[in-house]
Order: structure tokens, then sequence, then C-alpha cells
């Protein structure tokens, strides 16, 4: 079952001050935003001065964010078997500052899913799937993962995500995380010069792009995957051209062991291996954007 259908997220917005449009505003984002995890929004509007939702659910109950000033719950999740009932109680925002809270709030709640996941390998990676082949683009945040993975929808790929990448160890499956990306500085003009103008095909809620089903890949895949193409990207030689440099198994390993829960969940390497066994691995120094792109394309499958 793939991981959008395992849990439905009930996500209750609480306003204090604030009027019709805004709540509007908190309802699309969400069901846009969540939509690949089958979000259920409800959103109250609260007088000024008064507690929302009284008191907080009893039962599997974490608070993830609080107030700074007066520690008051602003964001908590309660499990109810494959239901994650998120609370939010947005106190009175406007325009950028509301925005930024939202853009909060999705980071949270992403990151408690992905933590609280029993026997799931993951790894700090975009996931892109074309013809039966996979690209792994593995690196930290801010390394330019998101932009490069937009690109490559333009050349026929489809996201599973750009972000963390989950393998289920018991069903032998890479899981699609359908994450909105989130885009940084000038990916746009990026794009846009590499030949792609995203925003013809996809719509952006503050720095989250919302893309069409059609360039999102939300099936389990079946692992192994006879066409592996892994990317370590770095900038280890900056100001240079973008380069590619085949890496051993071993040398594969040690790098992921940096970028994931590898030792952790599969300490005896047996499911990493066998993932391992056909695929190309590479060290991707990033040059100019195009330039990286070609790189990439060089050594996949058209």
């Amino acid at each position: 079952m793939a991981l959008y259908q395992m849990a439905t997220f009930l996500v209750d917005v609480g306003f204090q001050g604030q009027d019709a449009g805004a709540l509007r505003q908190a309802r699309n984002w969400f069901e846009d935003v969540f939509r690949p995890f089958r979000v259920l929004v409800t959103a109250k509007r609260e007088q000024t001065g008064t507690r929302c939702f009284g008191e907080l659910p009893k039962d599997h109950t974490e608070v993830l964010l609080r107030e700074r000033t007066t520690s008051q719950p602003l964001m908590w999740v309660t499990r109810r078997g494959k239901v994650l009932d998120v609370g939010l109680h947005i106190l009175e925002r406007a325009g950028s500052d509301l925005l930024s809270f939202f853009e909060r709030a999705e980071e949270l709640i992403s990151n408690y899913v992905v933590t609280h996941l029993q026997r799931h390998l993951w790894i700090h990676a975009a996931a892109l799937y074309k013809n039966s082949s996979l690209v792994l683009l593995i690196a930290p945040s801010g390394m330019g993962k998101t932009t490069l993975s937009l690109a490559l929808l333009d050349r026929g790929y489809v996201l599973a995500t750009d972000d963390v990448t989950l393998f289920d160890l018991e069903m032998g499956q890479l899981m699609p995380f359908p994450r909105c990306p989130r885009i940084r500085g000038n990916a746009l003009g990026a794009l846009r010069n590499s030949g792609f103008h995203l925003l013809e095909r996809a719509t952006l809620r503050g720095r989250y792009v919302v893309l069409p089903a059609r360039h999102l890949h939300l099936a389990p895949i079946d692992c192994p995957v006879r066409g592996v193409h892994v990317f370590f990207l770095t900038r280890e030689h900056a100001g240079v051209s973008a380069g590619v440099q085949p890496l051993t198994l071993s040398e594969t390993i040690r790098l992921l062991a940096k970028q994931s829960n590898v030792l952790a969940q599969d300490p005896q390497l047996e499911f990493i291996t066998t993932m391992l066994r056909h695929a190309s691995v590479y060290r991707l120094d990033l040059g100019a954007f195009d330039d990286t792109l070609e790189r990439i394309m060089e050594v996949t499958p058209q």
C-alpha cells in the first residue's frame, strides 16, 4: 500500500481574529499542498479571545509547535489508526507571516511522518521514474535536488519524491512520498533558461510547486529495480564544469551512511546491497545548471 494511502490527514485549522478570506486561503493551501496524501481539511473560525478546540485530545497526541512567549500549542498531531489528525491554532497573522507558518507546519508534518514509520529505510534523496528506470539524486538540503528534479520532468520523468526517498523493508518497495516540491532562490529562472516553463504546468503556493498528477508517480515501486542511476551531488570542485565520476560499492555505502538511516535499519546491508546490484553510481560535481543537467542525461536512459 502506497504511503499516501497509509494515512489520511485530517487538518483542523482554527483562527482567531481572521476573516473569511484568510480561512479560504488556509483551506486551499492545505488541500493543494497535501492533495497526494488524501488530506481532508476542516476549518473553524473562533472569536478573538476564546480558546480553539478546548483541551487537546489526550490519546497519542504530540505537540509539535508552541507559541514562543506563552507556550500555547500552535500545532499538534493525534494518531487514530490510519488517520493522522493535525491540529493548527493560527493566531492573527497576515500575508507572508501566515504563509511562513504554513510552510513550517508542512515541514513538521512531513518530518513527523518519516520519523514515525516503522521498518522504513530513508535516504535524503530525490527519486524519479521513467520507463522502469529509477534516478536517485542524493544530497543534503540546499544542493539543488528539487530544481534538477523539476527539470527532469521536462525530460519525461515522473516524480516520486523530491527530498526524502523511503523504502519499505518488509514489502521490498520504494514508497512514494509526494510532498510538493519547495523551490529556492533562482530555481524558476534556471528552469526557464533550460527551456522548462514550470508555471505553464504547475501552480505555486508560496514556495511550494503544486504539480498535476501526470508528473507524479504515486504507486509503490518493486525493488530491486533493474535500471538504477544514483548521483551523489557535491560542490567539491566549485567553479569548474560539471562532471561525473563512477563510484564503487564500498564508496557508495560510505557516502550513503551520511545521508540515510541505512546502518540503523539495514545493519547487514542486505537490502541496500541488493538494491544497488544493478545500479550505476556516480559522484556528480555540480557546475552550471544546464551543464549539470546535461551530465545526468548523458548517463541515464533516454
